[in-house]
């Protein structure tokens, strides 16, 4: 139960039943799981399985009740080839379930002209993903690409009359994702090495936002990361760290450009122990900024973690470092334990 109480004008609280909600939400999901792997004479390895779930779910406050189910197959074909180069491309089928509070029609009022608001109405989302990678030495390309039904997105929606914006979820018809990247690691002198990581990203959907049509919508973004580390005289280390992000489009979001630094210096202190100084956003430009436009929406807004900081730490080791690794433990169910907020208490 979330209630919301409103201070009157005599100074007694009276129960606001528009941004007051209540009920049971019940989710019972059954799965079983098939898989097989095998090698082939010409150094090719395959890996296969099979996935059934079926999903109950029912939210008594919004008269919500439904099941669904699916096949979700996967399978994973790789090679290493002589003198080190691997190949694999892979193909799987996903589902990604709203989160609880997605579904739950709470309503919540930031200012005056902002709320937020759950849709139970909000249906999974079913994807076919495609992969493939290539691995040479110290260069891999990465390829994916995926075709999502009722992708899930975060939406605006803007009431003219009231002059009031409603954040809620939505599902989009169809989504279609590619992604290509490129990863590179090199030393350059004894005391100089380089990782490089680019990815190139496009979307495009031709699907209705709630009720209005927003015709196709296709975007793409460019992404870079410079790590460089030095090795300096008398035991000391440097890093710098390089971010550059273009400016991108995704479905109805849009993103500006951005660029920021981070630099460390360390230096390892009586054997076990490091002593790291780390100076982050260096140039004071770590600044997210975004504009969501479509049909009779048009908002634009802005943040900055305040990142621009200098740190220093020191860290130790104590006792042995061949200690035992903890037994893993995991049910399968990290996921589902995300959806609902959190671990089983």
């Amino acid at each position: 139960m979330v209630t919301q109480e409103n201070e009157g004008s005599s100074g007694s609280y009276a129960l606001d039943s528009s941004f007051s909600n209540s009920g049971n939400y019940a989710e019972h999901s059954y799965a079983g799981y098939a898989s097989y792997s095998t090698k082939f004479k010409l150094g090719w390895s395959l890996q296969t399985g099979l996935r059934y779930e079926q999903t109950y779910q029912e939210l008594v406050s919004s008269n919500l009740s439904r099941t669904y189910s699916g096949f979700f197959p996967s399978l994973s074909l790789s090679k290493t080839l002589p003198n080190g180069p691997k190949i694999s491309v892979s193909y799987a089928r996903k589902l990604a379930r709203p989160s609880l509070s997605a579904l739950v029609p709470y309503r919540y009022q930031s200012d005056p002209y902002l709320i937020s608001v759950g849709n139970p109405g909000l249906r999974p989302s079913f994807a076919h993903t495609l992969d493939a990678n290539v691995t040479l030495g110290g260069l891999t390309l990465s390829v994916n690409y995926s075709n999502t039904q009722d992708a899930i997105l975060n939406t605006v929606f803007f009431d003219p009359d009231t002059k009031i914006y409603t954040v809620s979820f939505t599902n989009l018809a169809q989504l279609h994702s590619e992604f290509v990247g490129l990863s590179w690691g090199h030393e350059w002198t004894k005391w100089w090495s380089m990782n490089w990581n680019g990815g190139l990203r496009g979307s495009q959907t031709q699907s209705p936002i709630g009720s209005y049509d927003a015709g196709l919508l296709t975007g793409y973004g460019l992404q870079i990361y410079l790590n460089n580390v030095f090795s300096l005289p008398k035991g000391y280390k440097a890093e710098l760290l390089l971010v550059y992000e273009s400016p991108s489009r995704s479905t109805i979001n849009q993103s500006k450009g951005l660029f920021f630094t981070f630099l460390s210096l360390n230096k390892t202190l009586f054997k076990d122990g490091n002593l790291k100084l780390i100076f982050r956003d260096v140039f004071h430009t770590q600044l997210y900024r975004y504009v969501v436009s479509y049909g009779n929406v048009s908002s634009s807004n802005q943040y900055y973690n305040d990142n621009q900081r200098i740190q220093l730490a020191f860290s130790y080791t104590f006792g042995k470092r061949t200690v035992k690794a903890a037994k893993d433990r995991s049910l399968g169910n990290d996921a589902e334990k995300n959806r609902m907020g959190g671990g089983v208490r």
